[in-house]
C-alpha cells in the first residue's frame, strides 16, 4: 500500500505547486496512467494517489495554482469525495465533464500546461491539444515528471522476476506468434509495430512477471518488425536465469531505458510504424515523427491476435471458468464443510422440532427447507463439473 502519512496532502500539493512555478508551468496534467497506460500500477507509479490521496483505479487531476480538479468515472464519485475532501479539490465526472473541457474553460491565454509524454496516450494528448488551442495555451512535455521531484520517499521502480511461460500452457511458441505478427504487418503495409502493453508483450514472448500485484505481466516494451524479429526493452536484472538460457534467437534484448533512443536509431524516415492511439505513450508517436517515420494509429494487432485462442488456451479457459465457479460458490455460500454439516443436522432434528432452524451458508432457514437445500447444493457443485467436462470435450 502507498504510505502518504509522512506528509499531509496540503504539504504535497504546496510542494508540487512550487515545483510547477519553478518550471514556469501554470498547470500540470496528472493521470493515473503509468508508461503502459494500465489501470493497475506499481507503487512507484502511484503519483495521482500520492498527490491527491485518491486510490481508485482510474482517474486524472489537473493541478493549477488555485485548485486541483479531479476527474473520476461513475464508480468513484463517492470515494473521491471521501478521500479528497477539503478546499484543495473540485470534483468532476471523467466522461460527463471531461478534463479537456475543463481546461478549455479555465485555462487562460498564454498558459503553459505541463504533461508527462510517457503517461499520456496520443488520443488523450490530441484532446488536450485541441483544448489548449482554443485559448492559445501550450502543452509542454516535462522530463522528469514534476511529481517525482517532490516525492522524496518514492518507491523504486518494480523489479519483479520474469520467467518463461511453458509451451504446454501457451500452446504456441513465441517464434510462431512473431511470424504471424510479421504477416499481419505485411497485410497492413507497415514495417514495424511498437507495443507497450504488458499483457500483449507477455502473450507474444510467452513470459510472466511480477511487477504489479495480482497482474502476472512484466513491465517492458517491444519493437517488432516485418522480418519476424522482436526487440525487447526490459531490465535485465528481472530476467530469470532459465529464461535467459532459453530465450529464442528472434528476440533481441535492450535496456528498458533505451526504448525511445533506440526507436529513433532503428527507424528511418519514410518507414511505417503501427501504434495503438489509446494504449501507448504519446512520447512514442513524437519520437517516430521526429525521425520522419509515418505513424499509423490503429488499435493493437497484438490485442486482436491475443484474442484468438488455440486448443490449449481454450482448455485452460475452461478449467479457469470451472475454478472460478467453485471459488464463487465458496465465497458466496461459505465453506463446503459447513454446507455439508448444516443440512444433515437439520434433517436429524426435523421430525422432533419442526420449527428448528439450522445454520446454512446463506443464513438460518426453516428445517422444512433442509432437503430442498441439500438438493440445491448438490446441483451447485455438480453443475460446474458437468460444464467443465463438456468444455474440455469440445477442445479435444
Amino acid at each position: 500500500m502507498l504510505d502518504t502519512a509522512r506528509r499531509s496532502t496540503a504539504e504535497i500539493i504546496a510542494a508540487l505547486r512550487e515545483e510547477l512555478s519553478e518550471r514556469a508551468l501554470d498547470a500540470f496534467i496528472l493521470p493515473r496512467f503509468d508508461a503502459h497506460q494500465g489501470e493497475y500500477v506499481a507503487p512507484h507509479d502511484q503519483r495521482l494517489a500520492y498527490v491527491t490521496g485518491f486510490t481508485g483505479s482510474a482517474g486524472m487531476a489537473i493541478v493549477t495554482a488555485k485548485t486541483v480538479a479531479l476527474f473520476v468515472d461513475g464508480r468513484y464519485q463517492v470515494q473521491v469525495r471521501n478521500e479528497c475532501a477539503g478546499p484543495f479539490f473540485s470534483h468532476h465526472h471523467l466522461f460527463n465533464e471531461p478534463p479537456e473541457s475543463w481546461l478549455a474553460q479555465n485555462a487562460q491565454k498564454g498558459w503553459q500546461v505541463g504533461y508527462d509524454a510517457m503517461h499520456l496516450p496520443p488520443n488523450w494528448f490530441d484532446r488536450f491539444a485541441r483544448a489548449c488551442d482554443k485559448v492559445e495555451a501550450q502543452l509542454v512535455a516535462q522530463i522528469p515528471n514534476p511529481v517525482d521531484a517532490v516525492w522524496p520517499d518514492q518507491p523504486a521502480p518494480p523489479m519483479g522476476r520474469i520467467s518463461a511461460f511453458p509451451l504446454q500452457f501457451s500452446g504456441r511458441s513465441s517464434k510462431d506468434k512473431s511470424l504471424d505478427l510479421a504477416a499481419a504487418l505485411e497485410r497492413e503495409n507497415a514495417d514495424f509495430i511498437v507495443d507497450t502493453q504488458p499483457d500483449n508483450i507477455a502473450w507474444l514472448l510467452n513470459v510472466r512477471g511480477a511487477d504489479v500485484a495480482f497482474n502476472p505481466m512484466p513491465h517492458s516494451f517491444v519493437l517488432a518488425g516485418r522480418d519476424g524479429k522482436v526487440v525487447w526493452f526490459v531490465a535485465s536484472q528481472k530476467l530469470d536465469d532459465s529464461l535467459l538460457d532459453s530465450l529464442p534467437d528472434h528476440i533481441e534484448l535492450q535496456p528498458f531505458d533505451a526504448f525511445l533512443p533506440t526507436l529513433e536509431k532503428r527507424i528511418s524516415a519514410g518507414q511505417r510504424v503501427l501504434i495503438d492511439p489509446d494504449f501507448s505513450p504519446v512520447a512514442v508517436r513524437q519520437a517516430l515523427e521526429e525521425c520522419g517515420a509515418t505513424v499509423l494509429c490503429k488499435p493493437g494487432l497484438l490485442t486482436l491476435a491475443k484474442a484468438v485462442k488455440n486448443p490449449v488456451s481454450c482448455k485452460a479457459c475452461a478449467i479457469a471458468i470451472w475454478m472460478t465457479a467453485l471459488h464463487g460458490q465458496s465465497s458466496t455460500h461459505g465453506s463446503w464443510k459447513r454446507c455439508r454439516r448444516g443440512p444433515r443436522r437439520a434433517i436429524r432434528s426435523a421430525n422432533a422440532r419442526p420449527r428448528t432452524k439450522f445454520w446454512s451458508c446463506a443464513g438460518h432457514v426453516p428445517a422444512s427447507s433442509a432437503r430442498a437445500s441439500i438438493r440445491s447444493r448438490r446441483q451447485l457443485v455438480t453443475q460446474p463439473c458437468v460444464t467443465m467436462r463438456r468444455a474440455l470435450s469440445a477442445t479435444r
